[in-house]
């Protein structure tokens, strides 16, 4: 290797080593003078300005809160799973007892419709015997109607 490549492949380590020093001391947001000289130091290698600090620490603050959020989400495929089947489940189960309620529902307007038409057969029944009564009362005036009508 030649001593530019040298130089180059040193230079370049520097550079890298300052870019990692500066973000440390962006995000330890340290009162410490040394810290405060050390970051003025790097920013000056960097060619960084405060206005580029201010810009940059902020740009580190997200990315650490999307680090984060990235993390919050890690491991949560069997979670997932569970969940949704779980919900589907439910779902698989609420429809099951729905389609269940609404053949009681049937049954038991079929019952209610039944007795209705019962109700109604006595009912007119009723008003006929009333009637048969007061037209022959010699002959069917003794017999009497169950129940109120």
């Amino acid at each position: 290797m030649s001593i530019l490549n040298l130089l180059r492949s040193d230079e370049q380590s520097r550079i890298d080593a300052a870019w990692r020093r500066y973000a440390a001391l962006l995000e330890s947001d340290s009162p410490d003078p040394k810290a405060l000289t050390e970051l003025k130091s790097v920013m000056q290698t960097l060619g960084k300005g405060t206005a580029d600090a201010e810009s940059d620490a902020q740009v580190l603050k997200e990315a650490r809160r999307l680090v984060d959020v990235i993390q919050d989400g890690l491991g949560l495929d069997g979670q997932r799973e569970e969940a949704h089947k779980a919900a589907n489940e439910y779902a698989a189960e609420t429809e099951r007892i729905v389609l269940e309620r609404a053949q009681e529902i049937r049954r038991l307007q079929g019952v209610g419709d039944a007795l209705s038409a019962r109700w109604m057969l006595s009912d007119r029944s009723h008003k006929q015997l009333m009637l048969m009564r007061s037209r022959h009362v010699k002959l069917v005036g003794y017999i009497q109607s169950p129940g109120d009508h």
